[in-house]
C-alpha cells in the first residue's frame, strides 16, 4: 500500500471522528479484542489483502493491513475508539509512515463492538499527480479476547529480513537484543567518527514488562557495548544508544522501530523465525 505525503485530509472523515467523539462515554472495554478479516480496493486490479485490528481496554487501536500483491507492502498504525454506541466508531491513521504520506481507515455505522468492524480505507497516493487517491473497504470479525501473553511465549529469534531481535524472558521481565547494522555514520568537522555506515550494531535493552498485551507498544531504552567489535569481542561496559518501540500483534508477528543517536530506523515488520525448545506457547 504505497503512499505519498500530502497535506490534505478528508473533510468527511474528520467530521465523522468529531461527531463520534461527542458520543464518547460507552466503555471502550466493550470493544476490546482481536478482529480479523480482509480489505480490497474499489478499483479493478487494485490492492487487497488481510486486515487485523486490535482494540485494548483503554480504546487504543492497532490496524495491520497486509497486502497480498507483491510490492504493495504493509501498513501498521494506531488510532482510537471514539464511541461504542450506537455503533463502534474507531479509526487508525498515519500521516508520516515510512513510504510517505497520509493513510487512514475508519469504521462505518454498521460496526458493532464485539461483532464485526467494517468501513473504508484511503491512501493519499496519486493526489500529487492529479489522480484519485486509492480507496477501498475492509471488514474484520471479532475472533478472540485481547489477553495478556507471558514473555516466555515470545522467546526466540525474530527476523525482519535485514537484522534480528532475540527475546529473552527473565524473572524480572523480558530482555531484547538486536543484531544488525548502523544505518548512518557519525561525522565531526566533516570527518567520519565512530561506527561507520553498514558496520555491525549490537544492542541490548532494559528489562521489559512481565506481561505483554497484543497491540500495546513496549518502549525500552537500548544500550550498545562501549568497546568490543566483531573482530575483537572483549568484555566491556555498555553505553546508552537510543530506544526501541515494539508492538506484538500476536505470538508470531510484531512491528518495531529503533531510534538511535543519529536517525530513526525504518519501521520493521517482524516474524518469529525460531522459538525456544520447552518454552510455553500462546
Amino acid at each position: 500500500m504505497n503512499t505519498r505525503r500530502v497535506s490534505v485530509w478528508s473533510a468527511a472523515v474528520v467530521a465523522l471522528l468529531v461527531a463520534a467523539s461527542l458520543t464518547r462515554g460507552a466503555r471502550a472495554a466493550d470493544a476490546a479484542g482481536i478482529y480479523k478479516g480482509s480489505y480490497a480496493s474499489y478499483s479493478a486490479g487494485g490492492d487487497y489483502g488481510t486486515v487485523t485490528i486490535l482494540i485494548n481496554d483503554q480504546g487504543a487501536t492497532t490496524c495491520d493491513f497486509y497486502s497480498t500483491p507483491n510490492g504493495y507492502g504493509r501498513i501498521t498504525t494506531g488510532g482510537s475508539v471514539a464511541a461504542t454506541a450506537p455503533f463502534l466508531a474507531m479509526s487508525c491513521a498515519d500521516a508520516g509512515i515510512s513510504n510517505g504520506g497520509e493513510w487512514y481507515a475508519v469504521s462505518d455505522s454498521s460496526s458493532l463492538a464485539g461483532g464485526s468492524i467494517s468501513g473504508t480505507w484511503t491512501s493519499a497516493v496519486g493526489v500529487m499527480n492529479g489522480v484519485p487517491p486509492p480507496t477501498g473497504s475492509f471488514e474484520a470479525t471479532y475472533v478472540s479476547a485481547l489477553t495478556a501473553i507471558a514473555p516466555a511465549a515470545m522467546a526466540g529469534f525474530w527476523d525482519d529480513g535485514f537484522g534480528g531481535f532475540t527475546i529473552l524472558p527473565a524473572g524480572a521481565g523480558l530482555v531484547i537484543t538486536y543484531i544488525g547494522v548502523n544505518t548512518a555514520a557519525y561525522t565531526v568537522a566533516g570527518q567520519p567518527y565512530g561506527p561507520v555506515m553498514g558496520s555491525p550494531l549490537w544492542l541490548v535493552s532494559d528489562v521489559g514488562p512481565t506481561t505483554i498485551f497484543p497491540g500495546t507498544a513496549i518502549i525500552l531504552n537500548m544500550y550498545t557495548p562501549a568497546g568490543p567489535t566483531t573482530d575483537q569481542p572483549v568484555p566491556s561496559t555498555v553505553v546508552p544508544w537510543g530506544s526501541l518501540s515494539i508492538t506484538f500483534l500476536d505470538c508470531h508477528s510484531a512491528t518495531a522501530s529503533l531510534t538511535g543517536p543519529i536517525t530513526q530506523f525504518p519501521p520493521m515488520y517482524l516474524h518469529m523465525l525460531a522459538g525456544v525448545a520447552g518454552a510455553p506457547g500462546c
